[in-house]
């Protein structure tokens, strides 16, 4: 990491990967851990004593024996057969924003955005969201400063999956497009030990799979729930 001045400072990284999976071939056998290397070099700020703060990277993997499902069961078992994908590569950029737009409201901002490539060209994990946002923020209520309100948005692009049918002729093509999930919540501060906080998660109910490579499985639909925090 290098400070460029009092406001900027830019880093980099690189990381070694070796990561073992429980994915097995149309065989049975477990593939071999997943190889490679991630490179990593990016930007951040820092502004009115940190009331805001912002950072943006680029970032690339390289990865070899990435776990693919075939769509087909292995022969005696109810477990997805799994093919090892080589020369995948990762690519992309992300960003965030932090700030405090007045003493009692706060909000963040960042999304991502990448593409991931076997070495013919052919998308990898494309389960996986390609683009994602987020939206965030918190007020705390001037005349009652013991309550803080706030809420999120949550948005991706569609993903798709591609795999082939029993036969090992055919090919089965399944989408989910893109969805935003809004959550609120409230917060009441009881005293400086004790908190009790609502949640509403997917306001709006939306339907979604997010298990395109199996069996169709629907995200929570809208939920509330109730805690309590105590700190000593």
């Amino acid at each position: 990491m290098y400070d460029i001045n009092e406001n900027w400072s830019t880093y980099a990284s690189y990381t070694s990967i070796f990561k073992p999976q429980s994915y097995r071939d149309a065989s049975g056998a477990f593939l071999s851990p997943v190889v490679g290397k991630n490179y990593e070099a990016g930007v951040k700020s820092d502004w009115f004593n940190s009331r805001l703060t912002t950072s943006f990277t680029v970032f690339r993997t390289e990865l070899d024996n990435v776990g693919e499902s075939t769509g087909r069961t292995i022969e005696g078992s109810t477990d997805y057969a799994y093919i090892a994908r080589k020369g995948t590569v990762s690519r992309g950029v992300e960003f965030e924003v932090n700030g405090a737009l007045t003493d009692n409201w706060q909000m963040t901002f960042g999304g991502t955005r990448y593409v991931a490539e076997d070495r013919d060209g052919e998308a990898v994990s494309s389960y996986l969201p390609r683009t994602q946002l987020k939206l965030f923020t918190s007020y705390r209520l001037p005349m009652l400063q013991e309550l803080t309100v706030g809420g999120g948005v949550n948005w991706q692009t569609h993903v798709w999956s591609e795999s082939a049918g029993p036969d090992g002729n055919g090919t089965f093509y399944s989408e989910q497009g893109s969805y935003a999930l809004v959550n609120l919540f409230g917060r009441y501060q009881v005293t400086k030990q004790l908190a009790l906080q609502a949640n509403v998660n997917n306001l709006f109910d939306k339907e979604y799979d997010t298990n395109l490579e199996g069996d169709v499985v629907y995200g929570a639909p809208r939920n509330v729930s109730v805690t309590a925090s105590y700190s000593f």
